[in-house]
């Protein structure tokens, strides 16, 4: 996303005014200072409809300075492009450094990228203005995080604005409602999927004396955040021979979407998942294990291994070395990924966005 608006632009809904239903376009400065249309506003008769993520970053940029109640400003010369998308001055002076991020990242390799950014570019502010207080740091999500991510990024310094902060502003755009895929509201804590999943995981002691129970954990787990579209798994399913037992298989039908994307492109006709209770992350032979369980005749190429800890290096460079070796894409899933899974599920975006995130993570990673 480009960097940033210019110091004044907006100032209407800065003071918490209604704009006027001008009918020109909005306009951001890219950081070399070309001006490009955005998004048309309401009722220019602009007929081709404009992807999510443009929509997501043009709603954020009219809601952001009312929401936190400042101007927008420029500092592309200041702190080059180190992953801020927008920078906003409030009342007392104070900066606001800003990441929009569509869809939600749900990954672990995704927050650590934003940390990342907003880090550097936090340095980089600091160097540039040695007298000026710390900026705050902020990531804008169409959904919610995880209770678990949002106090990882919290460790960092680094804010979370939701779909349901957002919300709070009512007409961001005149004649412009939110679109029905940023998250209402939160759910009730007590009540939710995720705080279900949270606490299941906390009272399954990690090691092999429970390994059963997580199993089961597992399975009930991702049965309810996946299916439909997938059907209810099956679980240790043997092959013919008896020799290959399969702790989870889903069943892949899906007709159109996500699921019929990975039969089609990663023959994933079958989704087998391994649950490894693991004291220490997986290694190399936890990988093979799972890799022997997929074939192109048999189950197809598509699996993931559920463990508590992740991975060790070797387990890695194992599952790149079965991917490029042979078609199989075997991804792994944490416990932080199956509460953030379940977050979810219970909202406007999917929970299949989480393993799609990681498949994008591991190719784009080579």
């Amino acid at each position: 996303m480009h960097q940033i608006q210019r110091l004044g632009a907006h100032r209407g809904i800065a003071r918490g005014k209604r704009q006027t239903a001008a009918r020109r376009p909005a306009r951001i400065e890219s950081s070399s200072g070309r001006a490009r249309k955005l998004m048309p506003e309401p009722g220019n008769g602009e007929r081709r409809p404009w992807p999510p993520g443009a929509v997501f970053e043009f709603l954020v940029r009219q809601t952001l300075p009312h929401l936190l109640g400042g101007d927008a400003i420029d500092l592309t010369d200041t702190i080059g492009d180190d992953g801020v998308d927008i920078s906003i001055r409030d009342t007392d002076g104070r900066v606001s450094l800003i990441e929009v991020k569509y869809p939600t990242p749900s990954t672990g390799a995704r927050l650590d990228h934003v940390k990342r950014h907003l880090s550097a570019a936090a340095k980089n502010y600091a160097r540039q203005n040695l007298d000026a207080p710390r900026p705050r740091l902020i990531l804008v999500v169409p959904g919610t995080l995880s209770n678990d991510h949002t106090e990882y990024l919290r460790e960092s310094g680094i804010e979370v604005v939701d779909g349901p902060a957002l919300r709070t502003v009512e007409a961001p755009v005149p004649n412009m409602a939110w679109p029905d895929w940023i998250e209402q509201s939160h759910r009730p804590e007590t009540a939710s999927f995720e705080s279900g999943v949270a606490a299941g995981l906390a009272e399954i002691a990690p090691g092999r004396t429970h390994w059963s129970r997580y199993q089961r954990f597992v399975t009930d787990t991702l049965s309810r955040a996946l299916c439909p579209p997938l059907d209810t798994p099956l679980t240790e399913f043997s092959n013919t021979s008896g020799i290959n037992r399969r702790d989870i298989i889903f069943r892949n039908y899906a007709e159109s979407g996500f699921w019929s994307f990975l039969r089609n492109h990663y023959e994933a006709h079958y989704i087998v998942v391994d649950a490894k209770n693991y004291q220490d992350g997986i290694e190399k032979n936890d990988v093979l294990q799972v890799a022997n369980y997929l074939s192109p005749h048999g189950a197809g190429l598509f699996g993931m291994i559920v463990t508590r800890e992740g991975q060790k290096q070797s387990s890695e460079l194992t599952r790149m070395e079965q991917w490029v070796g042979h078609r199989k894409m075997i991804l792994v899933l944490t416990d932080s990924d199956l509460i953030q899974m379940a977050n979810l599920a219970e909202g406007p975006e999917s929970a299949s966005d989480l393993i799609r995130q990681k498949i994008e993570d591991f190719r784009l990673g080579f």
